[in-house]
């Protein structure tokens, strides 16, 4: 059976997924086991913007004529205080086979988990085959607000 990892913004959101998926549930390190796939959680920003000397040494102590800084491109790192769960998420993101993305339905909870998954397998198109949420059976309104 192929295996399906849930990604939910939040602690809260991938408890009441494993209450409504199908098995008994099993609390592991990181996420829950169910008989329906893994749950697991994002704690936040598990990335961070890069710092301006992180993309050149030079602006460690800049000056008004290194302004503005403009990266060609920008760099997300894992940020230091969820990096033990982010190692989890990302050994989880390799193992699964289906993706479902369960990031609250507004801007912010889809970027932060289309963030990871950027930043882990290349973006959306690049994950495991994606599988759209049920939110009208998984989970209540008061749970992701």
């Amino acid at each position: 059976m192929p295996l399906r990892l849930y990604i939910a913004e939040k602690p809260s959101v991938a408890v009441e997924l494993a209450k409504n998926l199908s098995g008994p549930i099993a609390r592991k390190d990181g996420y829950y086991e169910t008989g329906g796939g893994l749950a697991t959680w994002l704690v936040g920003h598990v990335l961070r913007q890069a710092m301006p000397e992180e993309y050149n040494e030079g602006y460690k102590s800049w000056r008004i004529d290194h302004l503005p800084i403009i990266p060609s491109s920008w760099k997300l790192l894992v940020s230091s205080h969820t990096k033990d769960h982010f190692k989890k998420v990302k050994e989880l993101i390799g193992k699964a086979d289906e993706i479902v993305h369960v990031g609250d339905p507004d801007r912010e909870g889809q970027l932060l988990v289309d963030e990871v998954l950027d930043y882990v397998v290349g973006g959306r198109e690049k994950a495991p085959k994606m599988g759209a949420p049920n939110w009208g059976r998984a989970v209540s309104l008061e749970i992701i607000s």
